[in-house]
């Protein structure tokens, strides 16, 4: 089954504007509907504490429409507020990330502060007590890609890290030491410790939402760095957030990145490839931001979904058909589009239903990052080269001129390889 999500403002539906909107779902097709919220759950002005029984009855309303329900709650924070949304107050006091050049976000939080995992805790707690059938964590959920390139590097996590190599470290050394030259123990306890930091924050929550339902679902959704960059990847963390449940990924990769459709096809079918075989629920990331049309036209998202229907690669889609911050008649031009393709995307899916994926083999390793060949001088900023690495050389090789790619087996086609994934490849990638 392709799953249709979609997200909506849980303040967007008001007493007024619910029969519209579930007019608009149902037109739609839609099974699953995320409750979105504008301010972190850390901030006190949170919808989540403003409105608590209003987003328990919206759960229940919807539950009773046929729908599934999630809530869709942020992370660390993005570093900055997002457009639209007012200054406010915190919960607490908590510790900002730090970058490796000593800069801080505005709005980042650092999840080894006791108080802002304590905070965080009883926030998933009380969405969890709302009966929400899923909990998804924001792509805020990393330490890095902020205003600084490499966190965090806070007071808790530099002593940390000393402790791990056996020496102190001090902040202005952090990234020389970690991204000079190859394999080195600095980059491998350093990846260690930020890994640690966000699998054991997934499984603080998993705990915390067990002890009101260990059946709701638990997640969060990717990011670039979150592949490798960060000392995890997202199939360590899905499990990790799981529990007894199934463990679920809102991919990285979207129809409006670049506005080159075919990338974000290809980075899904890429993350889907890493997944194979894990009993992972993959949805991928519908946007169109900046909403509406005129910013970002219906057809990118259109394309996107229907080429991922046709490749089977994953289990649904994520898709921002409505803007979270209106009312329901503000844009309906994309559910619009969604509803006349029904047809095509139904054909595409008997038309390609059984058959197997054929073209260049695109080898992209996974985890390459802690064995990086770098430069053996230090050279400024070098961990933004590094994460960027996860943009791969080949699929934009292949994906600009239209030759058809595959990313698993060694099958009678050629293979294709860049750079760091080189170090990778067995005798039998090199046989054709």
């Amino acid at each position: 089954m392709y799953k249709l999500s979609i997200p909506v403002g849980a303040h967007c539906l008001t007493d007024e504007e619910l029969p519209a909107f579930i007019e608009e779902f149902k037109k739609a097709e839609v099974d699953r509907i995320f409750l979105t919220m504008t301010l972190g759950i850390y901030r006190s002005d949170s919808y989540l504490y403003k409105e608590t029984e209003r987003m328990r009855y919206l759960i229940s309303l919807l539950k009773s429409e046929g729908f599934e329900v999630g809530v869709w709650i942020g992370g660390f924070g993005h570093g900055s507020l997002l457009a639209g949304v007012p200054e406010g107050t915190y919960k607490g006091e908590f510790t900002k990330i730090r970058g490796a050049d000593g800069r801080e976000a505005e709005e980042g939080f650092c999840p080894l502060d006791e108080n802002f995992r304590k905070c965080y805790a009883d926030a998933v707690e009380l969405v969890a007590s709302l009966n929400p059938h899923i909990i998804m964590i924001d792509d805020d959920f990393r330490l890095d890609i902020r205003q600084y390139e490499l966190g965090c590097c806070c007071d808790a996590h530099l002593k940390l890290f000393s402790e791990a190599v056996g020496e102190n470290i001090p902040l202005e050394k952090v990234e020389e030491l970690v991204f000079t030259g190859g394999e080195n123990k600095y980059r491998t306890e350093w990846m260690k410790l930020k890994g640690k930091t966000l699998v054991d924050f997934a499984k603080l929550m998993r705990e915390t939402v067990d002890k009101v339902d260990e059946n709701i679902r638990l997640g969060c959704c990717a990011v670039y760095t979150t592949w490798d960059f960060e000392g995890t990847d997202l199939i360590e963390l899905s499990k990790a957030f799981a529990g007894k449940t199934k463990p679920f990924i809102r991919t990285i990769g979207a129809p409006y990145h670049g506005m080159r459709v075919q990338y974000a096809v290809e980075h899904v079918r890429m993350q889907s490839a890493w997944c194979e075989g894990e009993d992972i629920e993959i949805f991928t990331e519908g946007d169109v931001y900046p909403r509406p049309r005129y910013n970002v036209p219906s057809k990118y998202l259109e394309i996107f979904d229907l080429a991922l229907v046709a490749s089977g690669a994953t289990d649904g889609i994520l898709k921002y058909m409505f803007d979270y911050m209106q009312k329901a008649d503000y844009e309906k031009g994309y559910n619009a589009r969604h509803v006349k393709n029904k047809g095509l995307r139904d054909s595409l899916r008997a038309l390609f239903d059984g058959k197997n994926h054929v073209g260049v083999r695109v080898f992209e390793q996974m985890h390459k990052v802690e064995k990086y060949e770098l430069p053996k001088e230090y050279v400024k900023d070098v961990s933004k080269f590094v994460w960027n690495t996860y943009f791969s050389i080949a699929q934009k090789v292949m994906s600009e001129n239209a030759i058809p790619t595959v990313y698993g087996g060694c099958g009678e086609y050629p293979t294709i390889a860049f750079g760091e994934n080189a170090r990778y490849l067995c005798e039998n990638d090199m046989k054709n």
